[in-house]
């Protein structure tokens, strides 16, 4: 097997492969299911007017028993940042559907804590995605 591509370009020497042709495959098929998955579950919230990012926020607080997190430790898990975190919490806010408390056991912290109003859509309408998925194939 060669270790080099044709040149990208005219005039370019080749370039080394970075994946195997094996690798190449299934990355390739990684990023078409990612793809069919990001899509069919947009497409199953779009009735609920929850965006994938709403969906992330409440499926995470409704994942404890007590539905609240502090925004430090949410942002961990979540693997997002502290100030994207905030930001959808604060549209999320305004929609009623998340609270920002203070934390009693940090003054500078904050806990995010699940509305009443929002627990049904959680519970009543999950996100049903549901894939057959073909290797060959970009749809669903």
């Amino acid at each position: 097997m060669s270790t080099t591509d044709p040149a990208p370009f005219p005039g370019q020497r080749g370039t080394r492969r970075w994946l195997t042709p094996d690798e190449e495959a299934a990355w390739r098929a990684f990023r078409r299911m990612l793809v069919a998955v990001t899509e069919r579950t947009t497409k199953d919230l779009s009735p609920t007017d929850l965006s994938m990012p709403d969906y992330d926020v409440l499926s995470t607080l409704a994942d404890r028993a007590d539905r609240r997190w502090g925004l430090r430790e949410m942002a961990e898990k979540m693997e997002w940042s502290r100030s994207r975190l905030s930001h959808q919490i604060s549209r999320m806010q305004t929609r009623g559907l998340v609270d920002r408390l203070p934390d009693d056991t940090d003054r500078r912290g904050v806990v995010l804590q699940l509305t009443p109003q929002a627990w049904p859509r959680c519970v009543r309408r999950p996100a049903r995605t549901s894939l057959r998925y073909d290797a060959g194939s970009s749809t669903t």
